[in-house]
């Protein structure tokens, strides 16, 4: 072979090759645009629903016909958390622990300290930020507003105006119908973060939706039930029956059906759009509400009672897996974020303090996870439960030594334990020590100032008096 035929075999191979790769290049865009979809990571939408109780939403076992439409999703569209406990049984502390899966005392954000969320603790909207996600937040201010650093790491903070008008989730849904329709072009993954008061006080539900819990009155309280007769009553200025109660426990009821009707119309929207195949939902509350176990109505953040810490979790994914599963093991507001990177498939962070809940979706052997609340208060030491098993203590305000409940023989907390189960108390107090030493306490001086939008939002909703700067309601 001359000289000659060895070019024109090297040229003819050259072609051979640069053929080959145009074809695989052609083959790999074809294949790129038939499977973007399956190699998109998948959205997240984070639902809170704010003063949510999960005992009082049928898929929890509740009588009233409250949440038909989150009862089916429950049942045919997501997994079901039985027992889910806040970190605290307030907005500011307990959204930060879900963000940041730390202890409230560990990440310093409390509203009563006028303490935002310190700017070097990493949040869930941070990392998916540095993941590629775009991250968006839709909420209704007052404890939410950005100015408790709630707001890190979301690209949109959408504050909506107006704690006080009716249907506030339905509102909010439309708003993330048009932020979906406005991104739609978008090729990377989102995630969102749908905050609500709708079931917060005030209770201002429609007629429709006391209707459809077949509720009827005839007392003197009107049909709205703000946080001005609820002090009334709480001050015990205003003397009511247990008719009256029933009224002011239908409006919540109420509340929480008009933001059921809302979520059929999210779940529909979703799937209107073709994302209910690729997005991850998350269905929960920060705290829950005391409705007369205890003397106060329609109120919360005063206490650590379980009415005020029992929250729900629903998460559903867009394959249907574990559909229909219900865990009855204990889960906390801090597993919140772990949750989400595994779902997510991005690595753990080494500080949080919660981890994944989703072993116990496979059936895995799960180490007990103890959980801790904390009240939002100025007061120190913080007034703090540790509920594990069956077993609940509670160190409350200026008292050295704890209650003790057996939940499992007293699910409403009436019979302390402590004198004659001293060993269990101590117990209990050396594995909270441990918890609580584990880190550094992080409370700060900075305080943010309260501006009028925000001051008018807290009146509403009754965490401060007007003219006044403090949190208003009953101590423990």
């Amino acid at each position: 072979m001359d000289h000659s035929d060895a070019k024109r075999i090297t040229r003819r191979l050259r072609l051979l090759i640069a053929a080959v790769l145009f074809f695989l290049m052609v083959a790999a865009a074809v294949l790129f645009v038939l499977f973007e979809n399956a190699w998109q990571k998948p959205n997240l939408l984070l639902i809170s629903i704010d003063t949510l109780r999960a005992d009082h939403l049928g898929s929890y076992g509740y009588p009233v016909d409250t949440s038909p439409i989150l009862d089916t999703f429950a049942k045919k569209q997501a997994i079901l958390f039985e027992t889910v406990v806040a970190a605290a049984p307030s907005t500011t502390p307990s959204h930060a622990s879900i963000f940041t899966s730390l202890l409230p005392v560990h990440h310093g954000a409390f509203f009563s300290r006028r303490a935002p969320l310190p700017p070097e603790h990493v949040t869930m909207a941070e990392i998916l930020k540095k993941k590629g996600y775009r991250t968006v937040s839709i909420n209704d201010g007052g404890q939410m507003d950005a100015m408790w650093g709630l707001s890190q790491g979301f690209d949109e903070y959408v504050t909506l105006p107006g704690v006080s008008i009716k249907a506030k989730f339905a509102r909010n849904v439309k708003r993330v119908f048009r932020w979906l329709d406005d991104n739609a072009e978008a090729k990377t993954p989102w995630f969102m973060f749908l905050h609500t008061y709708e079931t917060h006080h005030p209770y201002n539900p429609d007629a429709e939706f006391y209707n459809a819990i077949g509720h009827k009155y005839s007392g003197a309280l009107p049909d709205t039930i703000d946080k001005t007769l609820l002090q009334e009553i709480n001050n015990e200025q205003l003397s009511v029956d247990e008719e009256d109660k029933r009224h002011i426990i239908a409006a919540y009821d109420a509340e929480i059906r008009s933001m059921d009707d809302a979520f059929g119309v999210l779940l529909s929207g979703l799937a209107d759009r073709d994302l209910m195949e690729n997005t991850i939902i998350v269905f929960t509350s920060d705290h829950g509400e005391e409705l007369g176990e205890r003397g106060m109505m329609g109120w919360h953040s005063h206490a650590l009672w379980d009415e005020q810490l029992l929250v729900p979790l629903l998460i559903g994914l867009p394959d249907g897996s574990g559909a229909g599963t219900r865990i009855s093991d204990q889960v906390r507001g801090i597993d919140m974020l772990p949750t989400v990177l595994e779902l997510l498939s991005i690595e753990s962070l080494p500080h949080a303090e919660g981890r994944s809940i989703m072993p116990l979706v496979r059936g895995e052997h799960d180490e007990p996870r103890p959980a801790v609340s904390q009240r939002d208060t100025v007061s120190t030491p913080v007034p703090t439960t540790l509920r594990i098993g069956t077993r609940k203590a509670y160190w409350r305000q200026g008292e050295e030594t704890p209650l003790v409940f057996d939940l499992g023989t007293d699910p409403m907390e009436k019979n302390d334990l402590f004198e004659s189960d001293e060993e269990a108390a101590t117990e209990l107090k050396t594995m909270l020590d441990a918890l609580i030493t584990a880190r550094p306490q992080a409370f700060t001086e900075t305080e943010v100032e309260l501006n009028g939008t925000v001051k008018a939002q807290l009146e509403s909703l009754g965490y401060i008096n007007s003219g006044d700067a403090g949190r208003i309601g009953g101590d423990e």
